[in-house]
């Protein structure tokens, strides 16, 4: 990703992002500059799960694959309107420029964890 290559978004990826995600674009660069993204690594096993801040709750995803949010299931996964919500497009600038809050936690909490963020 030339996002990491150079450590910023440059104007041509900017526009690109913009014109392919609009709003959710716009949301998701918010969210990345106000550092609503959280990384959660767990040891000894080094298994990780991203957090996002959304505008209501915060969300747990898995880059490039699922995000709990509403809009992904809606949009992404029922619909087929676009190819991810403004909390995976978050996850992913935020790793790139490596703009992300850093947590660990011992593995014996993983599965209490998943359950507390999968529950409805």
């Amino acid at each position: 990703m030339e996002i990491r290559k150079r450590g910023e978004l440059s104007s041509e990826v900017h526009s690109e992002l913009s014109k392919l995600y609009g709003n959710r674009y716009s949301e998701a660069l918010r969210t990345v500059m106000e550092w609503g993204v959280i990384k959660i690594r767990f040891i000894p096993s080094l298994r990780v799960i991203w957090i996002v801040r959304g505008t209501r709750k915060d969300h747990l995803t898995i880059p490039l694959i699922y995000c709990s949010c509403e809009d992904f299931y809606l949009n992404v996964v029922v619909r087929r309107n676009v190819d991810m919500c403004h909390h995976l497009l978050a996850q992913a600038i935020a790793e790139a420029l490596g703009r992300f809050k850093s947590v660990e936690m011992p593995d014996e909490l993983l599965a209490k964890f998943l359950r507390e963020w999968l529950s409805p």
